[in-house]
């Protein structure tokens, strides 16, 4: 499978409010808030409009600073941060959200320091829109065009995945300026030692860590070297490969996917994520993945017996919990089948599991054929339901309840499109079956 993260793919509600980043957030922000709120009573900070005006001014400043400064902490792809702050795929989306909530704050508090200044007739106005008249103003104006020009290419213009991860780097940049802007501004934060030494806290140790991963990857990131040592064009649009280690090979889970990028037309590619179709060991590892778009188009046609390849990872807990399940149920939709190969392969005599695969027809099952050989190993263990869109309809819940007759112990695993999985977790729910039993892989890239 070929996952990335989907900004549409969003984790309920309930989880982003007590995942480990989000309270992160909440923690940091509300520390700034103590230390900021210290320096003068609240009632002098709100007294009149223009008071209002400009202590809106200096808090959302203060937490577009806090926020941004996480929200590249949580951008760095080193294997620890899942031990950290979570799943990697979860990890993105609530990077996405946070680093949203950065951009508003960061957005919202220029256009409050123009209306305070404004109310009070401030001499010298154009300093705060006037880049060069006054340095220490100067830096927050190239920090905020900046951001704004990334956050529009990104969620507007949409490149390709290439140059978005180029341009994506300069993140660290408008957060160093940023960063110069707040603490050499005469305000709170250059009042009180202990909210700039807070502040600058934060912002080093994000910018420290965005730099290490983004510019200095090619030493403080381990990656694995492999050949290829098979190439099955499965259907028209799939590709399925086999890759042995050429060094020290990649040890990882089941269900866990990994960063690859391959050595082609005499250049290596971008990193691109897959999930892994088989459990990696010494031997090698398999992975498969659907073209998509122009990236995974030219791997589909120019990859072949020999191409090397760069691993890194292997990052994700999905599927973890599925040795902990006496009863599962597995749903997966088109290529997000792979990372159920890998995990059917570690299912356990006292174990049983209904495995949904929905695909459009037969003639779409790109892994029918070893799904079965899965089955037929697992002696009964293993039941596996093909469900054809075109003849039966989409996947629903209530099927699903109704064939698997699910208890209160079973899990449910999906992975596919980000709408079949919020259909199938938001039927599973109306239904009363539980929420934190229903465990989805919520990445998609169409690249």
């Amino acid at each position: 499978m070929f996952i990335f993260y989907n900004s549409m793919a969003q984790p309920h509600r309930l989880a982003f409010l007590s995942s480990r980043p989000t309270v992160t957030a909440l923690v940091l922000c509300l520390v700034a808030v103590l230390l900021w709120v210290r320096l003068q009573p609240v009632s002098v900070r709100f007294a009149d409009t223009a008071s209002w005006l400009l202590s809106g001014s200096q808090l959302t400043g203060i937490l577009g600073l806090v926020l941004f400064s996480l929200t590249l902490f949580l951008s760095a792809r080193f294997k620890w941060m899942e031990r950290l702050m979570g799943a990697l795929n979860r990890l993105y989306i609530e990077h996405h959200l946070i680093g949203a909530a950065a951009f508003l704050f960061l957005l919202v508090h220029p256009m409050l320091a123009l209306m305070h200044a404004l109310l009070i007739r401030r001499p010298n106005m154009a300093h705060l829109i006037v880049p060069g008249l006054d340095l220490s103003i100067t830096w927050g104006i190239l920090s905020l065009w900046l951001l704004i020009v990334l956050m529009v290419l990104t969620l507007y213009l949409r490149p390709k995945y290439g140059l978005w991860r180029r341009t994506h780097q300069y993140m660290g940049l408008a957060l160093f300026f940023a960063g110069l802007h707040g603490l050499s501004i005469p305000s709170d934060i250059s009042a009180s030692p202990a909210l700039r030494w807070y502040l600058l806290s934060i912002a080093s140790v994000s910018f420290v860590l965005y730099v290490s991963y983004t510019i200095l990857n090619r030493v403080t990131v381990q990656r694995f070297a492999y050949t290829v040592s098979r190439v099955d064009h499965t259907l028209n649009t799939v590709l399925s490969i086999n890759l042995v280690p050429t060094t020290k090979p990649l040890l990882a889970r089941a269900g866990q996917f990994m960063f690859i990028r391959f050595f082609l037309d005499g250049k290596w590619s971008e990193a691109h994520p897959f999930s892994l179709t088989s459990i990696a060991n010494e031997h090698g590892l398999s992975l498969s993945f659907k073209v998509l778009g122009d990236d995974t188009q030219w791997f589909f046609d120019q990859i072949e017996e020999g191409t090397r390849a760069q691993i890194e990872g292997p990052f994700g807990l999905f599927g973890k919990e599925l040795s902990q399940t006496a009863h599962a149920v597995c749903v997966a939709g088109g290529i997000g089948v792979t990372p159920f190969l890998s995990l059917l392969q570690t299912i356990q005599p006292h174990q049983s599991v209904d495995f949904y695969y929905c695909i459009k027809n037969e003639q779409e099952g790109a892994h029918t054929s070893e799904l079965h050989a899965l089955a037929d190993a697992s002696v009964g263990k293993v039941r596996v339901i093909p469900w054809y869109s075109d003849t039966q309809g989409l996947l629903t819940g209530a099927v699903i309840q109704r064939q698997s007759a699910l208890n209160t112990g079973d899990r449910v695993f999906v992975c596919g499109p980000p709408g079949m999985m919020r259909a199938v977790r938001a039927q599973l729910t109306q239904l009363g079956f539980a929420k934190d039993h229903i465990h989805t892989e919520e990445f998609s890239l169409d690249s």
